[in-house]
C-alpha cells in the first residue's frame, strides 16, 4: 500500500543547524524533488527571514552546505538553490531511495518532511538505516492512500492510485527520470493522455492535502512487513 509519512529530524543530525543558530527566525521550505549533480544533491528552497543579508551569510558559512545561490525574491521570501555536502546528500539518498519527497521545511526546532513511499516497508527500511547511524528519525504520522473510508484524506480513485504507484515504482518522479510517461501508459494499457490526466489529478489531491493537512488525524502505529 502506498504510504505518506510525516517525519522529523533534529537539525544537528541533518542540516543547517549552524545557520539556524546564527540566524534565529530563519526558516527553509524545500520545494518538491531533489536534483542530482556532480557534487552531490541540491534543492530549490524558499528562505524566510527578517534579515536576508545575515541569513545569506549564515547559509554560505554552514558546514553542511557545498554551495548556495540566491535566485530571486517574491512577497518577502527568497528563492535559493542549496547544494549539500556528503553527509546530507547521503541522508537524503537513504530517505528517498524508494520514495518521493512531497515537501520539507526546517527551522531552529528541526526538520519536518512529507514523503511518499510506494510500499510501507520502504519507510521501515529507511528508519532502520537511520537507527543504525544513531540518527533520531521521528515518525510523526502515517497515512495510506485509499479510495475513501477512513483514509478519505487521500481520496484517490483506484485508477489514479494504480497510475501513481506504477509511476513511483518505475522511477518516473526521480530526477532524472528512469522511465517515460509513454512507457508507463503502455504498461497500464491506456493512452498517454489518460495517464497524464490521472497523474495530474492524483498530484492535485496530494498537493491539496500537503497545503492543508488534516487537523484531527489519528496517530497510526508504524507496522513493518514480516
Amino acid at each position: 500500500m502506498t504510504t505518506i509519512a510525516e517525519l522529523g529530524l533534529p537539525a544537528e543530525s541533518f542540516a543547517l543547524d549552524e545557520a539556524f543558530t546564527e540566524c534565529p527566525g530563519l526558516r527553509i521550505d524545500v520545494l518538491q524533488g531533489v536534483a542530482h549533480n556532480t557534487t552531490g544533491l541540491s534543492n530549490l528552497v524558499w528562505v524566510e527571514t527578517d534579515d536576508i543579508d545575515a541569513a545569506d551569510a549564515a547559509l554560505k558559512n554552514d558546514s553542511t552546505v557545498s554551495n548556495v545561490e540566491k535566485l530571486g525574491d517574491i512577497d518577502g521570501k527568497w528563492l535559493y538553490t542549496i547544494g549539500w555536502k556528503t553527509p546530507v546528500s547521503v541522508a537524503l539518498a537513504v530517505l528517498l531511495e524508494d520514495a518521493t519527497m512531497l515537501g520539507a521545511s526546517g527551522d531552529g526546532d528541526g526538520w519536518s518532511f512529507r514523503v511518499l513511499f510506494p510500499k510501507r516497508n520502504a519507510l521501515s527500511i529507511a528508519a532502520s538505516v537511520f537507527e543504525e547511524y544513531d540518527v533520531n528519525l521521528r515518525i510523526e504520522r502515517i497515512y495510506e492512500l485509499g479510495t475513501g473510508g477512513e483514509h478519505g484524506e487521500y481520496d484517490l480513485t483506484e485508477e489514479q492510485r494504480e497510475a501513481l504507484e506504477v509511476a513511483l515504482e518505475n522511477g518516473y518522479f526521480k530526477v532524472p527520470r528512469d522511465t517515460t510517461l509513454g512507457s508507463i501508459a503502455d504498461d497500464l494499457g491506456i493512452s498517454h493522455q489518460a495517464l497524464s490526466e490521472r497523474l495530474r489529478r492524483a498530484n492535485e489531491i496530494l498537493a491539496e492535502v500537503a497545503i492543508q493537512p488534516p487537523a484531527s488525524a489519528e496517530e497510526p502505529e508504524l507496522k513493518t512487513d514480516d
